[in-house]
Order: structure tokens, then sequence, then C-alpha cells
């Protein structure tokens, strides 16, 4: 939709939704018109951006020692891509905040921040963190800059670190910018229940923000009903998924987690529908996905197709700490070998629960039993409650030959969620039931 025909298009929905709510169409026809203005309106704020850093990158390529007007384009191609923009914007966003800090390195927290942002989202943990580092060396009383340095000691491993950080922050944390970072602390260190009402006020506190926008909001909406999911309260994540959606019909960040939802419920042609709602640019999760469903529902050849193509992709767009890569290929049995080895040298840099969860499947999976059960009690310690790392603590005392210790974790992991995963939760209750009977005396 061009610019030109977007303020007809606005009008035409408002008259509609007007309607709507006078009473002249019927129920159907108002969710019709909400979801109408809300697409409508997600344009024009995407349109509007690209107008604004179409604005300043003319003005930063008349003024080669502006430091000011690079900082505003990484700023505003963090906006775009968190609106839809996706790989292209952070990549950019990368490079002006770096031209930025080249032309002026102090006192210029705005382009040091765009430039942690955008490297923290395209998984680049090691550098960001040292951006994160100066921002709060520049700047400690900023509450934004410690939280984004507590989130980055998240993503490496070091909870500890991520916690004496977080305990700085004490009266900031209902804040926005802190309170989703310190809930994925909570998650990572047990704390699941707190870490949901967390998220809870934070969704309540995003939504009266009249200010902010609209993919923001739905952002929350996606940050709690992710945890949610993982939780086991699947009701609840559908509820929160659609009050999100509502706001921004076509977030592919909202349908993938939708195709999860329905995939954890056997709802393979539903999760198809969704994937079919994002698109090309499906992330690998999302793109393995639509293999296992079409395998599910019968089809091999699609199904062999849709692994190839997540499979080159990943080859084709490599990036570190590529979790969605190695957790496909763990699942499916891909180069099991380069896999491991993969994991292991990402375990020297980053000791994150998940990445050592990994790890200790590699090592399962390739014969190790020894060592993956030295990777999983590194990850086991930071106390995480998860049902998929339970699941993985299973096969690893099923590897050692302690059957009664592996049926513990499986049932843990299923009383805790028992739709955890599409493929790993009917894995789980099939090892549960033999491990329990060869543990019987």
């Amino acid at each position: 939709m061009s610019r030109r025909a977007l303020p007809v298009a606005v009008l035409a929905v408002a008259a509609l939704a007007a309607a709507a709510w006078a009473g002249v169409v019927r129920p159907a026809r108002r969710a019709e018109a909400a979801q109408l203005a809300a697409r409508a309106k997600a344009q024009q704020d995407y349109d509007l951006r690209t107008a604004d850093i179409d604005f300043y990158v003319r003005r930063a390529n008349e003024d080669p020692m502006s430091a000011e007007d690079r900082a505003m384009v990484a700023g505003l191609l963090l906006q775009r891509a968190r609106e839809g923009g996706g790989r292209a914007d952070w990549e950019q966003a990368e490079r002006f905040a770096a031209s930025s800090l080249a032309l002026r390195s102090e006192r210029n927290g705005k382009a040091r921040l765009a430039l942690a942002s955008a490297l923290l989202a395209q998984h680049k943990f090691a550098p960001a963190l040292a951006e994160a580092r100066r921002l709060v060396a520049e700047s400690p009383d900023e509450p934004r800059y410690r939280s984004l340095l507590a989130e980055l000691d998240v993503e490496m491993g070091d909870y500890d670190a991520a916690g004496a950080q977080f305990d700085t922050l004490t009266p900031h944390l209902a804040e926005l910018a802190v309170a989703p970072r310190y809930a994925r602390y909570l998650e990572f260190r047990g704390e699941s229940r707190k870490a949901l009402r967390v998220l809870e006020r934070a969704l309540v506190t995003a939504r009266a923000e009249t200010d902010l926008p609209r993919e923001q909001v739905a952002w929350f909406g996606l940050r709690l009903a992710d945890a949610q999911m993982r939780s086991g309260v699947m009701d609840l994540a559908a509820r929160t998924l659609a009050a999100a959606l509502t706001l921004v019909p076509d977030d592919i960040r909202l349908w993938s987690l939708k195709a999860r939802w329905h995939a954890q419920r056997g709802e393979w042609r539903d999760a198809l529908a969704a994937i079919g709602k994002v698109g090309d640019q499906a992330d690998l999760q999302t793109m393995a996905l639509a293999g296992d469903a079409w395998a599910a529902l019968g089809d091999s050849v699609r199904a062999a197709a849709q692994w190839e193509a997540t499979e080159q992709s990943a080859r084709e767009n490599p990036e570190p700490y590529n979790r969605q890569w190695t957790m496909f290929r763990l699942e499916h049995g891909i180069a099991l070998a380069e896999t491991r080895a993969l994991l292991e040298r990402e375990s020297r840099e980053r000791t994150d629960v998940f990445g050592l969860g990994q790890l200790a499947l590699a090592r399962v999976l390739t014969g190790d039993a020894p060592g993956a059960a030295h990777a999983m009690e590194r990850a086991l310690a930071a106390g995480t409650q998860d049902p998929w790392l339970w699941y993985v603590a299973g096969r690893v005392e099923e590897a050692n030959g302690r059957p009664a210790q592996a049926a513990d974790w499986y049932r843990r992991a299923l009383e805790m969620h028992p739709q955890f995963h599409h493929r790993m939760a009917a894995d789980a209750a099939h090892r549960r039931n033999a491990m329990e009977q060869l543990a019987m005396p």
C-alpha cells in the first residue's frame, strides 16, 4: 500500500469500524474492521519510518562529520526492524551506529545503545556485551544500560553477574525497559511464576502507554505468551496471542509462536496456516516446523524439501550461536558430529543453560555418555525449571544406564507441561514408560 493511498484506506476502515460499533454491521465485521484498521496503521507507521530514515540518510551523506545524524539513522533502523524490516535493517543499524561512534566515541550513548542493540539482535553477544559495559561505565545511573548489560550477561550464561546488575535496579524492575529482561533472568533462575507476574504487569503497563508503538505493545504480548507456553498454560497463551494479533495482525513473530502453539497440540493444518502468514520471512525454527507438520500429515516429500531448505538457509546465512540451527539438527539427526563440534566450541565462550543442554544432547547422540553427564550437571546448576531441559536430563541418565533417574526426569518434564514440545513430549512419554519397566525390581 502506498503512502498516498493510505489516508483513504484509513478513512474507509474508520467508517466501517464506526458503522460496526453503531450496530449497522454484524460483530464478525467489527473484528474485520478492527483488523483492517490495525493493518493500515502498521503500514502507515512503517512508511513513515522509512521516510524518516531516507531523510536522515540524506543529511548524513551531506555532512560526513555528523555523528548525530548517523546515530539517528541507526535508531530508526532498529525501530523499523522491530516493525518487520528484518535482517538487513539490523545489519544497517550496526553499520550506522559504528560510523557514528567512529566520529564521536565520547558522550554518544544513543549510538552506542543502538550498536549494542543491533549486535544483540544478530546474536553477536560478545561485542554487544563490550558495548553495554562501556555504556554502564559512562552512565552508571541509567537503568536501560544496566538492564541491557544484565540481559547480555544472561545470554552469555553469567547469571551471577546478571543478578548483581538487577540488584542495583530494584527501584526500576517494573519499568518497561527493565521488566522483560528481569523476567528472562528469573526464568533461568527457576522462578518461572514470578517471571510470569513480571511479564503480566509489564503488558498491562505497555497497553496503558498511549505513545508506545503498537508493535512494541504486541512484543510484550509475545514475550508473555511465549513464557506462558513454556510454563504449560496453553489457554492463557492463546488469549495473549490473540490480543497481540489484534494490535499487529501481520506480525511474523506472533504467527511463528502461534504455529508452535498449534504444533504442540498436534493441530498440524492450523500450524501450517499460521506458518503461511509468516511467508518467506520465517526463521529456522519455523521453517523446520513446517517440515515436521508435513511429516505428521504423511507428506514425506514436502517434509524433506522443507528440512533441506532449513539446512540450506542456515548455511547461507551464518550467525554466531545459531541455536535454532543446532536444535534442528539434533532433533532430526543431521550432521551430528559437526553439530557437536560447533557446540563444543561455543561452550568455551558462552555457557548459557540451553546451550549446555544442547551440548549434553549432542554428546548423548554421538556416544559420549560421561561427557553428556558433565554438560548436564552444568546446565542444571542454575536451577532453571524447563521441561525440555529435564527431557534432556532424562536422555543423559538413560545413556548412562540409570533408568530410575531417567524415568524421574521424564516424569517431571511431562508433569510440568505434557505438550512441551511437538516431537519430544511424545518421546518423553515413551521413554518414561520404558525406563519405569527397566527400573522395576
